[in-house]
Parts: C-alpha cells; sequence; structure tokens
C-alpha cells in the first residue's frame, strides 16, 4: 500500500450514557493524529494548562458526551486534539 493501512472503525452499541466510558476504555487508539507524532493518548493526557487547572482527555470526552460542545470551556480548545477527539466520539 502506497499511503499506509486505514484507521479500524470501532462501532459503539449500547446506551448513549455509557458511551464516554467506552470511549476512553475502548477507541482512544481512533483519534487520528495529524501531525504524526505517534504518541498515544490516554486518558489521563494532559491537553491543556492554566493555573486554574489542566484539561485531560478524559474531562473532553465525559463533557463532550454529557453537555456537547457547549459544555467545553475555551481552555479545552487550545488543544487542536480536542477537535479530533469529537471527531472520533462521534464517528464511533
Amino acid at each position: 500500500m502506497m499511503f499506509g493501512g486505514g484507521r479500524k472503525k470501532i462501532s459503539f452499541e449500547g446506551e448513549e450514557a455509557d458511551k464516554p466510558q467506552w470511549f476512553l476504555d475502548n477507541a482512544l487508539q481512533t483519534i487520528y493524529d495529524p501531525h504524526g507524532t505517534g504518541k498515544e493518548l490516554k486518558p489521563r493526557t494532559i491537553l491543556a494548562r492554566s493555573s486554574d487547572g489542566n484539561v485531560r482527555v478524559q474531562d473532553v470526552v465525559r463533557i463532550y458526551g454529557d453537555q456537547g460542545v457547549e459544555g467545553l470551556s475555551e481552555l479545552a480548545w487550545t488543544s487542536p486534539l480536542t477537535q479530533y477527539i469529537i471527531e472520533a466520539y462521534d464517528s464511533c
């Protein structure tokens, strides 16, 4: 293959309230890494820092799963990975 293999498609089947935890446990590897860093995201990976606190992958997934885009803080949006996490979450 010229351009490498695609990412494996993972689909969630279950109660919508269970999706955030399922995503954190089973689907983080589906997040597109546009910069090719090869760094694996984990639930506790810090996406953004401020004097008021940190935003982690698990925070973005849980808040987005519960409140949608409107629930995410401005600090969460300072990380470009936030958009990629949401896209991967929606595709499952």
